[in-house]
């Protein structure tokens, strides 16, 4: 969530990039982001199609310099529109999958292309993609791509890495559905803390596994 990468951004980052589709910080997070800058980090939010290889090469261009380099990456991007099987069509498909499999393919091209050596690049995927979820397919097919790639990109100056998350308790898109908490937590899928999860994402980016459940 944003409340996450925020506070690991808190841990000593100079400067932090918020790329988002919008470009814009959610109302419910600008107090996050004052609390950033109160620490003396520098806050900079930017809108790019992460799908859009060039627009994404253009902001890693202009944001990476000699005094400010890039020296982590955090891909959260997603998008969760669920159907059974019987109703996927190509456009349905397209549109849970290219945010994190292009977008994630794109920041590799793009990093590499730029011979930028990062302490870490992190993926969010899913929990689903190893436990299956019903009317997921699409994006348990997009998570399992991140996963795939972090073990591809072991060995790469990248420092790729995959997170399994779990559901998230506290922030994120099942805590603004009350109907699937409500089923997760019948099912024994019991949400974590903000805390448990940016300890989590520390310890990712610390660990030289290519992912971590």
């Amino acid at each position: 969530s944003f409340a996450q990468l925020c506070r690991v951004a808190m841990g000593g980052a100079g400067k932090v990039l918020l790329a988002s589709r919008s470009g814009k910080v959610d109302a419910e997070y600008k107090s996050v982001v004052e609390d950033m800058k109160k620490r003396g980090t520098k806050v900079v939010s930017a809108a790019v199609d992460i799908t859009d290889q060039a627009s994404l090469s253009e902001l890693i261009e202009k944001h990476h310099t000699a005094k400010s380099p890039v020296k982590g990456v955090i891909h959260s991007a997603a998008v969760i529109e669920d159907a059974l099987l019987t109703q996927l069509d190509a456009d349905l498909i397209n549109r849970v999958i290219r945010p994190k499999v292009a977008g994630a393919w794109n920041l590799h091209r793009v990093l590499t292309a730029a011979k930028i050596k990062t302490d870490f690049f992190v993926n969010f995927s899913s929990v689903a993609q190893l436990l299956g979820s019903a009317g997921q397919a699409n994006y348990v097919a997009a998570n399992a791509f991140l996963d795939g790639m972090a073990h591809f990109l072991k060995d790469s100056e990248l420092n790729c890495r995959t997170i399994d998350w779990g559901v998230l308790g506290e922030s994120g898109f099942v805590t603004r559905n009350d109907s699937l908490e409500s089923y997760l937590d019948s099912v024994g899928m019991g949400g974590i803390t903000d805390e448990q999860a940016c300890d989590a994402l520390e310890m990712s980016i610390r660990s030289n596994a290519p992912s971590l459940l």
